[in-house]
């Protein structure tokens, strides 16, 4: 399901930590002082 909601085409001339990084790339980075505290209360 990844894969096609991903838009690549198979085969793929990717190597397999290319096709990972494709298919889950990192997470955005956020500043700690951009961050939303959560409503403790």
């Amino acid at each position: 399901m990844r894969f096609s909601a991903s838009g690549l085409s198979w085969p793929r001339g990717l190597s397999n930590v290319q096709l990972e990084r494709q298919l889950f790339p990192p997470s955005a980075v956020v500043p700690s002082e951009q961050r939303l505290l959560p409503d403790w209360v």
